[in-house]
């Protein structure tokens, strides 16, 4: 596919996002690939479609916010987890690009959006109560057994 005549439907930090949405859109039979980015700040990796296939990438992905925070870190911890649990998503927000290192400062709201096929399943991921500080310090100071004591 020549860069050329390519959109760029998506930009991420990493290549797991990225590689997550081309792997959906790619099974919906659109023609898809990821690209790395030359420009400047994090957001280096890219997902890109011919141009004359964005229409027909957006009704197939049809973008359904789930979540919205003030600030671009939680966006991003939330994204990578949907990501982790193979659920593709976007983020957006009119500052996410300067965030990214494009352009001006940081402002808010950033959203996060799911294909409403993976509706359902995003909210139930977000829908979970969050492991507890002192879950997580348990879990911290857990010490593995001796080979003795796990007989």
């Amino acid at each position: 596919m020549s860069d050329q005549n390519t959109n760029i439907i998506a930009t991420y930090a990493d290549r797991a996002g990225a590689e997550l949405l081309a792997k959906f859109v790619t099974a919906a039979g659109i023609q898809c690939h990821v690209t790395a980015s030359a420009s400047p700040g994090v957001a280096g990796v890219n997902v890109c479609v011919p141009s004359d296939l964005v229409e027909a990438v957006t009704g197939v992905l049809d973008l359904t916010q789930v979540a919205q925070y003030d600030d671009p870190t939680s966006a991003e911890v939330v994204a990578g987890r949907l990501i982790c649990e193979d659920v593709p998503c976007c983020l957006g927000g009119m500052a996410t690009l300067e965030h990214f290192g494009f352009v001006g400062g940081l402002s808010g709201p950033y959203t996060i959006s799911v294909p409403k096929t993976f509706l359902t399943e995003a909210k139930r991921i977000l829908d979970e109560a969050p492991v507890s500080d002192s879950e997580l310090t348990e879990l911290a100071l857990r010490t593995v057994p001796e080979a003795d004591d796990r007989s």
